[in-house]
Parts: C-alpha cells; structure tokens; sequence
C-alpha cells in the first residue's frame, strides 16, 4: 500500500495488515464485554451494550441478521444498539475472514460502516442521554459505548482498505473516495474529531477502548503512509496490551523500518541519524526485523566514513548490528549482504593511527567476505571486496586471484568490469608479474570504460617500466609514447582542458612522456612535456620539480632567464632550493661573463636557504628527493647537496678544502652536479 512519507513513497506489507485484523477484532470485542454476557440467539441480546461476540461465521451471521432486524425498532435507543451490535457482528466477520482482501470481506466491512452508520444517525453520541448521565456506573457504560461507536466506524474504515486496493469492488462505495486511501483518510478524520471520547475512560481501570483508538488510528496513518511519526506514536501506546501487542509491534516495525530507509536516502549526519532512530524502534518492536538491522548497519557504517568523529564508535555500531542481521537471517543473499557490510566495517576498523592495518582486524573482514562469497557464488560482488581486503592485508598473490575471479563474474563491457581490471592490473604489477600480463589486465579495462584515459597511462607507464629495467629503447619506448599519446588524447587532447576527473591522469601522462623522450635522447620534447605537466598538474608540486630538472638537463635557452619560473623554488622546501641552485649554476654556463657572477650569487643564496630549511625539517621525507631522471645516479643526502652546491657557486674551478664533507660524500655530490651537468663551469 502506498502513501506519502516526508515527501516520498512508501509501503506497508499486507501481511502486517492482515495480522491487525484479527488483533483488532479481539481488542474491540472485549472493550465492549466488560460484563462478559454472552450473545444469545434472541433479538433481545441485540439490544445490549455489554455482549460479547459469539465464535464462528454462522454465529455471527446469524447475530448480525438478528441485529439487523432488531434496528428496526420504534425506541430509537434500543435501534441504535441494535445498529452497533449488527456493526460490530459485521466487522468480526471480515476482520476473521480466511482473506481479508477478498470481495466477501469487503461486503462484511461495508455492512458495519453502513449499520453504525444507522446507530450514529439513530442517536448521536452527543445524545444528552448519552452524554449527560449521572449515575457513575451507567455514565461509565455510556462513555464505553459512545467511544466504542467511535472505534467500530474506524475499524470498518480501515478494515475496507485492503480488500480495496485487492481490486474488490463494493456494491456501493463506502467512503467518500473510491481508491482506499480514501477509507484511511477519513478513518483518521473521523478518529481525530471524536478522539476527546477518550478522556473520561483514561482512568478507568481495565478500560480497554481508548486502546483500540490508538490502534485503529495508528493502522489507519501506517496504511495511508501520511505520517509515520503520528503512527508510530500511536502505535507505541499500546503495544504492551495483550490482545493488540503482537499486531501493533507487528505493524510497528513495518512503519519504522520503512520510515528508517525512507530517512536513510537523506545522505547527511541528520539523515542518518534518524533512519538510527527509526531502525532501532523497529528493533526494538520485532527483535528479529533483519532488515532494520542492516539498515543500522549501513547508517553507522555511512556515519563512520563521513562523520567528523567517533569514527571507530560508528564502526563497531555497524560491526554489532549487522552480526545481529547474519544472526537473524536465514536467507543467503540477505546474510551475504550482511556479512559484506561487516567486512566493511571492519576494513575501516583495521586502519591504525600511524597508517597502518591491525592485521587481526583485516583476518576478521576477509573471513567475512569469504564468508559471503560462498553464500553468492555467482556475485561478483563479494569476491572483489575480498580481493580489496587482500590486497589492504599484502596478501597480493591471493587477492590477484580474488580480482580475476571476481572480474569473471562480470559483463566484460561493464564499468564495474573496468575498475576491477585496473586494480588488478596494480595488483600484478607489484607482484612483478610479467609486463605483458600486467598490460593485459588494463587493455581488458578499456572495454568497460573507453572514455577513461587511465587504462592507456597504466599501459604506457608498463612499457615505460619494461624499457628502463630492459634498457630497450626502441620499440617498448615506441609503444609507451603511444600509449601515453592516446592516454593524453582521451583526457581532453593537447589544447583542451582536462575531462573532467581526468587531470592528475593527464598530468602524468605528460610528465611520462617527458620521461620518455628523455630516454629517447629528445630533450627538447622532454622539456615541452614537463612543462606541460607542470601546467595541467598546478597542484601537485612534483610536477613543476620535474620540470625545473628537464630545464637543467637541456641547458642552453631552457635555462634562460625568462625559464625560471620552473625553478622558482617557492615552495619552500630543501628540494625545491637545491634544484634552484642548480638552475643558476646551469644559467651561468651560458650568460655573458659580465653576469656570471650574478647567477652564481642568485645559486648560493638558493642553496643557503635550501640549508637553512633542511635544517629547520622535522621529518625524514623533506630532505628526500621526489625528482628522477633516466639513468640517474642514487641520489645523496640532499643536505650534503645543499653544502656542495653553496661551496660550487662560490668558487667554480675550486672547491674550498674546508668543505665539511667526507671524500666519500664529496664524490657522490660531485658524481651527481656531473650528472645534472652543473659540476663545470662551461655549457656540457
């Protein structure tokens, strides 16, 4: 059944509805019994407020052909009792029917709302023999059966929902609208006008009516999806009434779980954070609503990736509940989605302060994505987050294994396909597996993603790889600068901006490329490259640290004056001055000799700054070179550098003896300045 919720649709299952029937039927039966008289065959019987229901169809039949005919009666109190008694025989009847949705059903529903009909027209419940009696007893009786009046209406309202929406048709329409969200609405209209009828018997011990209001109501605002929040509440009322419990929990849980996964579309802390609160009602009325424990689950998990703290908190929530939905479940796939969302949760859960994985946290999550593999076999799903889980663990050979059987399972020409593959494609090339299967696995991505330009970068960085460690440079150079080309192209080509997601692919693309023609002897393309990297790359500056070294390699106009702005050195750092430094001590090759002296000044004072902030560094990794170049030696200490640099500048033909550095040091930062082409004085 449909209905609006927080703007958005939703369902009540007609199971939940159908148990409420029989619920219903019980708790109003016994609100109007209190003196537990029994009916008798005898129109005598129809006349009574206090007469409990017989048992069986033809019984109550039989009581609501008696009632029927006792309505005719002169006395217009003894016809309106009569009417009420016939209602409530005609909502047994349906409420206890083999199926509620049936036409027969229907009909018992439309008789009741018809005779009470009658009963409300015969004497209203605002009837001053009604409403003002002062006999405590009988105005006792009269509030029960002005409010049980009140209750049997709403109950055949209600009760007419269902066989409804089944396709039923009634002889004549019983409420104001055809389609059955009309019998809800003006259930929960008529409800809502008479709901002060329940004040005079809230203190009466044993008083069971006000009850079977709440309940009615609350079925009424769950089957018509207009306000979750108002049926829960109603809902929450009576759940510890015997008779109504096992229903109103029932429908309860129905209510809350669809609330909680209608909240839990709203992907934002508040969102979440109400879904957890819907969820947890559902629990909490049906210890074994699974599916509201997976809600929780991926609510908590939600929280624990994008929530600003209590990270681990969230993620042992979700590790809680969704061992609860495993527990809960007998169904396959509903235990595999369960056992995936814990093993996310504990993916999350094994990452360390420092950066590193708890390697027993990562044991428990690939267990439970193994786990869920065997559940599913033929998801491929499973598979690749154990593969991923492996591969967080070092486990490369198992999770290369992982990968390619989860890609199996996949459409070849999907994006999911795709993204699998190049992590594969990863996987195999730090496993230094041969160049040609790594490749493979990143030409078998492009046909899932053929927009993507990072299947050719990874292509182009393999041939790359295999010609440095070969030292081929013919044709696995030929391939790799035609793949890097292609990989450029695909990312918005030369003169076009990025695609979009695809700059830092086109950034290295280019600065492979540079690489490329380095080795390739063609410095001036591997200047323009670099280059280019350093534009499209701006945020990274790794790039424009390449570049100034490209600059350096090639010399002459590359190190011109209006070129430094590749070395500007402005990030600060010790390998961003060194290099700096270089730069003018390679400008200084090729100025006029009037302005020899200017460059090497401009160098020294770059390398002094360049100490002063190796000297200032608190970690290992800024006094690290991230720059390479083909053939490269290994590079020093760049605080040695520095040192070797400032004592270059000053004097170019001869180093000072007092230099500070052992002649083992001394040769390796002069193999390196020779390498660079900065250790002579004249252009080389």
């Amino acid at each position: 059944m449909r209905g609006v919720l927080f703007g958005r649709r939703w369902l009540i299952p007609h199971i939940a509805l159908a148990l409420a029937a029989s619920a219903v039927a019980a708790g109003c039966e016994t609100a109007t019994a209190q003196s537990q008289t029994a009916w008798q065959p005898d129109r005598r019987y129809c006349v009574r407020t206090d007469v409990t229901l017989p048992q069986g169809a033809d019984q109550l039949t039989r009581m609501a052909n008696e009632c029927v005919a006792a309505s005719g009666d002169s006395d217009r109190y003894r016809a309106a009792y009569a009417a009420f008694n016939a209602a409530r025989a005609f909502n047994q009847i349906g409420d206890t029917s083999s199926d509620p949705a049936s036409s027969d059903a229907l009909q018992a529903y439309a008789s009741a709302l018809k005779h009470i009909g009658t009963s409300l027209v015969l004497v209203s419940n605002d009837d001053p023999r009604l409403a003002n009696e002062s006999n405590k007893s009988k105005k006792l009786a009269n509030d029960r059966f002005r409010l049980d009046r009140v209750n049997e209406k709403g109950r055949a309202l209600v009760g007419l929902g269902l066989p409804m929406e089944a396709g039923a048709i009634p002889n004549s329409t019983p409420c104001s609208m055809t389609a059955r969200e009309g019998c809800y609405t003006e259930a929960i209209s008529w409800l809502n006008k008479n709901e002060s009828l329940i004040s005079p018997l809230a203190a009466s011990p044993g008083e069971i009516s006000d009850d079977n209001f709440y309940y009615l109501r609350g079925r009424a605002y769950a089957a018509s999806g207009t306000d979750a929040i108002k049926a829960i509440s109603d809902l929450q009322k009576v759940t510890a009434q015997p008779s109504l419990s096992a229903s109103a929990n029932g429908i309860l849980a129905s209510v809350s779980l669809k609330a909680g996964q209608t909240a839990a579309r709203d992907l934002t802390n508040s969102g979440q954070n109400t879904a957890i609160n819907f969820y947890r009602i559902a629990v909490t009325a049906n210890p074994r609503a699974v599916e509201a424990d997976m809600g929780l689950g991926d609510a908590y998990t939600w929280l624990g990736d994008n929530a600003t703290v209590n990270h681990n908190e969230n993620y042992n929530n979700a590790v809680r509940y969704y061992t609860d939905a495993i527990n809960g479940s007998s169904d396959g796939a509903m235990q595999s989605r369960g056992y995936q969302g814990r093993g996310k949760a504990r993916v999350a859960l094994s990452v360390q302060p420092d950066g590193k994985n708890d390697p027993a946290m990562l044991r428990d999550a690939i267990a439970d994505y193994n786990a869920a593999a065997g559940l599913e076999p033929k998801n491929p799903a499973p598979r690749l987050n154990l593969a991923r889980a492996l591969s967080k663990a070092g486990q490369l050979a198992q999770a290369s294994t992982a990968y390619s059987q989860a890609t199996g399972l996949m459409s070849p020409d999907s994006a999911q396909a795709s993204a699998a593959l190049m992590e594969l494609g990863d996987v195999k090339a730090k496993l230094n597996a041969p160049p040609g299967e790594v490749r493979a696995a990143y030409e078998r991505a492009k046909i899932g993603n053929r927009e993507s330009a990072r299947p050719d970068l990874e292509i182009g960085k393999s041939y790359f790889s295999e010609a440095v460690s070969s030292g081929d440079n013919g044709s696995l150079l030929v391939n790799a600068s035609q793949a890097l080309q292609a990989a450029i192209n695909r990312a918005g080509g030369a003169d076009a901006p990025p695609a979009p997601g695809e700059t830092d692919v086109k950034a290295d693309a280019y600065y492979y490329l540079s690489l490329v023609s380095a080795k390739r002897g063609s410095l001036l393309d591997a200047v323009k490259n670099a280059d280019d990297a350093a534009r499209v790359g701006a945020a990274n500056p790794a790039y424009g640290l390449h570049a100034c070294v490209a600059h350096i390699m090639r010399g002459g106009t590359s190190v011109g004056a209006d070129n430094s702005l590749s070395c500007a050195g402005s990030d600060g750092t010790a390998q961003g001055l060194l290099l700096r430094g270089m730069f003018y001590l390679r400008n200084a090759q090729y100025v006029a000799s009037a302005a020899k002296g200017i460059s090497r000044d401009t160098a020294r004072f770059a390398f002094e700054q360049g100490m002063n902030a190796a000297d200032r560094s608190t970690t290992p990794i800024a006094l690290e070179d991230s720059f390479k170049w083909p053939g490269a030696p290994a590079t020093p200490p760049i605080r040695n550098l520095l040192e070797y640099g400032k004592a270059k500048a000053a004097a170019c033909q001869g180093l000072s003896s007092t230099l500070p550095l052992s002649s083992s040091e001394l040769r390796a930062a002069q193999s390196y300045f020779d390498f660079y082409h900065v250790e002579k004085c004249e252009p080389n």
